[in-house]
């Protein structure tokens, strides 16, 4: 029998500063993203920095009989598949 799973709308503030993702958070509403991305922008430099929302869906998953649960091991599935160098990799692990 497949695990069931619930897909959840989210939004995400990215903040690029100077080619490098330095920040992204995650808002269950439109309108809270916004407002974190007109903050950001009203401080970078747009010659520069870059900064946006993006939708996505949160897909989570029931407990499996071991014990884990599938989104738990999705999350490591995607972690070794991160490239390890960069500036960037480390942030996206740990937004993981």
């Amino acid at each position: 029998m497949k695990n069931r799973s619930n897909h959840k709308q989210i939004w995400v503030a990215v903040k690029v500063w100077r080619g490098y993702i330095s920040d992204a958070r995650v808002y269950e509403s439109f309108s809270s993203a916004k407002q974190t991305e007109r903050r950001w922008r009203s401080r970078i430099n747009p010659d520069y920095d870059e900064t946006a929302v993006l939708k996505s869906k949160l897909v989570t998953f029931r407990t499996s009989k071991k014990g884990r649960s599938t989104s738990q091991q999705t999350s490591r599935k995607l972690r070794s598949r991160l490239p390890e160098k960069g500036p960037s990799s480390a942030i996206t692990k740990r937004i993981l």
